[in-house]
């Protein structure tokens, strides 16, 4: 063999190592293992065999997600751990300050928790802003039998990072999923595999809201095939396959897509850290009834500019009765030339929030929501069809463009039903500056008193700014159940807004609700005269408005409250009046 064939024959394999190489890298990308911090109470002390019996437990739910993601046709992709040993999960221990009693599950001892958390991890040099962290705490408290979960069970995060907070106890290990022996309790006695379905499935559902997942169910036919979406309620049923008592619980499409574009699984994308833009050029939305089933379908179709582009976009659907544990989802793909075609199948007569989000090939995501309604015979899909629009109402309001709205409302057609005029009116009122009034001070000939033009003595919100006459973020408009309000202020549960009356006002009516397009969490709404407590509403948990009107004759100071019943909302008081 001549030299120039050897060195030939050398490039080849040079090239064919690097392509090896290469090929090997694009299935197995470089991501970084997620964190496990060990939180104890100082009159707790660690779970037998935490680092064994975790170790076991990730490793499942992490071949868990894998399986899924194969199932959905990304590939072998999930997550990464770190060990101290073969079979010994690492964990990151931290000594708490206080007792158990005192991290309690209510907002002040939330807030220490987290408060003490972040701290020490950051003194461990966990990076919160690049990592993925899961804290695992002992306490879940045993009396006579019975089980008490005693701290936040919660998660949270983006497509780079992100936190959640989950327990440990003795009986938690995945070689016990499918034990039917009694022993467990979840909010009554249960076999050792249930209790484990409920907890490690927690371990998975709020480790998906780290990675960065929202809540989102399953239609009725995966229901039928695949059982419960993990971010539905599948976390109660992780594993149950395992004592044939039920199909358990799989990823959805919607999960699978963005896990698939996220640091964590997919590792370093170009364009994760810039912004990203999405923008509807068309959309338009019919009903039609299946040939085959004869039940109705929405029939969504439109045209799509994203910068990075999509890699897919994900329909979150919620009737009137659901949260958005319940809600079913569709994920499809998006054309070369930014054209896509939905089919929402298995609906039914109702009321519904649809999300429409776009999932960017860089891990961001952006979204609008839509409100429809099938109900009773009534068909109108004109929000799908006024969206365009209307987002460009919304985008011309955030930048505060009133040029760009007279624009708009001239060039936009009359849509039948809609009056979009009238909405273009509002959005140049809101970037008109209005004075506040001092409903006290009032002259007695002025009869009624609209509070989003009012001074408070005080306001305080659970997150985010309090607004009036519109929300925070992309929204812009106050709407609940589709309906749009000119009137209403947004205060982020829980939150607290005070109102000097000096007595001077004779009746109060007002709306309340959650906010469309928001998690509809249960809501207590409230209003308290001198401190006094004269209205509590319901748990709202929908996106219905509800309207009062009550007494404040006499009162002094009026007090406008919302208390979460669990996780915040954005809670919203509608069209709220003063008379007398």
């Amino acid at each position: 063999m001549t030299n120039r064939l050897l060195k030939t024959v050398f490039s080849i394999l040079c090239c064919f190592i690097v392509l090896s190489v290469e090929t090997a890298a694009a299935k197995e990308p470089d991501v970084s293992p997620i964190k496990c911090v060990y939180f104890v109470p100082a009159d707790r002390q660690v779970c037998a065999d935490a680092p064994e019996r975790l170790g076991r437990v990730m490793t499942y739910i992490q071949d868990w997600y894998r399986k899924e993601m194969i199932r959905n046709g990304f590939g072998p992709k999930t997550f990464a751990l770190e060990w101290d040993a073969p079979e010994k999960l690492k964990l990151y221990y931290i000594n708490g300050e206080r007792n158990l009693l005192e991290y309690h599950r209510n907002t002040p001892g939330n807030e220490i928790l987290g408060k003490e958390v972040r701290k020490s991890i950051k003194e461990l040099g966990i990076d919160t802003q690049r990592e993925v962290v899961l804290v695992f705490h002992a306490s879940l408290v045993w009396k006579d039998g019975k089980s008490e979960e005693t701290c936040m069970y919660v998660g949270g995060g983006s497509h780079l990072s992100g936190m959640a907070w989950v327990m440990d106890d003795d009986m938690q290990d995945s070689a016990s999923l499918a034990s039917k022996e009694p022993g467990g309790y979840y909010g009554r006695p249960c076999s050792v595999g249930k209790f484990n379905s409920h907890y490690i499935g927690g371990i998975a559902h709020e480790l998906g809201h780290a990675l960065g997942l929202p809540h989102g169910g399953e239609t009725e036919a995966e229901r039928k095939t695949l059982g419960t979406s993990l971010m539905g309620g599948g976390n109660h049923t992780f594993g149950q396959e395992l004592r044939n008592e039920g199909k358990g619980t799989f990823l959805n499409k919607a999960s699978a897509l963005r896990l698939s574009t996220i640091r964590a699984f997919a590792g370093e994308l170009p364009g994760n850290k810039e912004r990203a833009k999405m923008t509807f050029e068309q959309l338009s939305a019919s009903v039609e009834n299946n040939r085959n089933t004869g039940k109705k379908e929405v029939i969504i179709k439109g045209k799509v500019d994203a910068v990075p582009p999509l890699a897919g976009i994900s329909f979150f659907n919620i009737d009137s009765s659901q949260n958005e544990y319940g809600c079913q989802t569709w994920t499809i793909p998006v054309n070369k030339n930014g054209t896509f075609r939905a089919v929402l199948n298995d609906v039914k007569a109702d009321v519904y929030t649809c999300r429409v989000r776009g999932i960017h090939t860089s891990g961001h995501q952006n979204e609008v929501t839509v409100s429809y309604s099938l109900k009773d015979g009534d068909v109108n899909l004109i929000e799908f069809n006024v969206l365009v629009p209307l987002e460009q109402l919304r985008q011309a309001v955030r930048a505060k463009d009133a040029d760009a709205i007279k624009k708009i409302a001239a060039s936009t057609p009359k849509i039948k039903g809609y009056d979009f005029q009238q909405v273009a009116d509002f959005a140049s009122e809101l970037l008109i500056p209005v004075p506040l009034v001092k409903v006290a001070e009032l002259p007695s000939g002025v009869k009624t008193a609209d509070l989003s033009y009012t001074e408070f003595m005080e306001a305080k919100t659970g997150w985010g700014p309090l607004l009036r006459r519109q929300v925070y973020s992309e929204a812009v408009f106050i709407k609940v159940g589709g309906q749009l309000f000119r009137s209403g202020i947004f205060a982020h549960a829980e939150s607290s807004i005070k109102v000097n009356l000096s007595g001077k006002w004779k009746e109060f009516e007002f709306g309340y609700g959650i906010q469309d397009g928001s998690n509809p969490a249960p809501q207590e709404f409230s209003v308290f005269g001198d401190g006094k407590e004269i209205f509590r509403s319901e748990k709202v948990a929908d996106r219905v408005e509800r309207r009062k009107s009550i007494s404040v004759d006499g009162i002094q100071v009026l007090e406008l409250r919302t208390s979460p019943g669990g996780n915040s909302a954005w809670t919203v008081w509608t069209k709220p009046m003063l008379k007398r």
